[in-house]
């Protein structure tokens, strides 16, 4: 919006802005109170939009199989490490937790219990003449570890 300049002293005016033109002068809009009004409104408006916040539904899962017992891995793992070491089975008796056999005359024993406080030990014994065969203790070890994961 223009206004023109309006002066007490037609002179000066005319000495401002030329001889035979009036001097226009570009003056702000008067304050209204919907601006203000408007501003607040747009920032409550942007807060609130903030505060909204939708959760989404937590995915249901299959309950995990149940795994086997410590004693049972502790008995398949021994088994297969006989096995895979090169010992012939002779015996295998689950019940009792006790596995023999023989691998170049030498005879094995391997023993699984389960003891009172929940855990399970494995022991694996040789007797005979073990230069005929120097390697089996570490072989049968090395396969145990690697079936019970370690």
């Amino acid at each position: 919006m223009t206004r023109r300049l309006r002066s007490a002293d037609p002179a000066a005016a005319e000495a401002l802005s030329g001889p035979g033109r009036a001097m226009r002068v570009f003056l702000p809009r008067p304050a209204t109170r919907a601006r203000p009004l408007a501003g607040v409104l747009l920032a409550l408006a942007a807060f609130l939009g903030q505060a909204c916040v939708v959760y989404q539904p937590v995915p249901a899962y299959a309950p995990a199989p149940p795994q086997p017992s410590t004693y049972d891995r502790a008995w398949n793992s021994a088994l297969q490490a006989a096995q895979d070491s090169g010992i012939q089975l002779t015996s295998v008796d689950r019940a009792s937790g006790l596995i023999l056999g023989t691998r170049d005359g030498i005879a094995a024993r391997i023993s699984v219990v389960q003891q009172a406080d929940g855990q399970t030990r494995v022991e694996f014994n040789l007797q005979g003449d073990l230069q005929r065969d120097p390697g089996l203790n570490e072989r049968f070890q090395a396969f145990y570890n690697r079936y019970m994961g370690r």
